[in-house]
């Protein structure tokens, strides 16, 4: 199962060589348009407006405060040069493109994904392991799409504990799938570290009992099955518990 939607390549980098101060002049927005304009959050503005938005929040922050440490009192203020200014303003123009990209592709790909999730947990539980590992990757599935979209990620959509993220969806399919495993793949199976996760007698049974030709009536491939999707759930809960729960916390 191939993990949807694809990355997008984030689109919020402004040029070095444009200038990203505002088209508008901040003396030309009437007084209480800018009281207006302040009043609001970047998320809130609309895409007409974000020229003046921008223009009114430079000036806002048209001092810079310099000093050692959290003490006000000793800091002293100097008026923000056209350098600091650009900052600001390839900063804002950042974030917006973020926020306005983030939305078309949230309505697209990450809201039906989430309605997707929400519809199976509601209109067809069943909660037997099987039922509950396909929501658990649903879910996952979700996190990671929303995750290399959001401001934690690069430009390439990558985020410190994706390839950790990944891995325990791959091993979901694994479990899921687990009817699919090959006779090569349970060849290929260390017998190692298997106490609590398999009982005895089947761990027993699987290797006095030997491979046959029809692995439909095999009984060393059936066992083998069985003890590697536990292997594979083994692996998967200690990814979940000790490399994501790190960054996630």
């Amino acid at each position: 199962m191939a993990l949807e939607p694809k990355q997008l390549v984030y689109q919020g980098t402004f040029g070095k060589d444009d200038n990203p101060l505002p088209k508008v002049k901040y003396e030309d927005i009437p007084k209480e348009r800018r009281k207006k304009l302040h009043r609001k959050r970047l998320y809130n503005v609309a895409p007409e407006d974000f020229e003046e938005w921008l223009a009114v929040e430079l000036d806002f922050n048209k001092y810079r405060y310099v000093g050692e440490g959290l003490d006000f009192e000793h800091k002293t203020k100097r008026l923000a040069d056209e350098d600091d200014q650009k900052g600001l303003a390839q900063y804002y123009r950042a974030e917006y493109r973020h926020l306005q990209e983030f939305a078309v592709w949230e309505e697209e790909h990450l809201t039906p994904l989430v309605k997707e999730l929400a519809s199976m947990a509601k209109s067809d539980p069943q909660y037997d392991w099987h039922f509950l590992y396909k929501l658990e990757r649903k879910k996952l599935v979700c996190m990671e799409a929303y995750l290399s979209h959001s401001r934690v990620a690069d430009a390439s959509g990558e985020y410190v504990g994706k390839k950790w993220l990944v891995l325990c969806i791959n091993l979901l399919d694994y479990i899921l799938e687990y009817k699919k495993t090959t006779k090569e793949q349970i060849k290929q199976m260390n017998l190692r570290n298997l106490h609590g996760l398999v009982d005895t007698n089947t761990i027993e049974q699987f290797k006095i009992e030997k491979y046959t030709k029809k692995d439909g009536h095999c009984m060393k491939t059936f066992h083998g099955k069985e003890i590697y999707v536990r292997k594979m759930e083994h692996l998967y809960h200690l990814i979940r518990l000790y490399k994501t729960r790190y960054w996630w916390e």
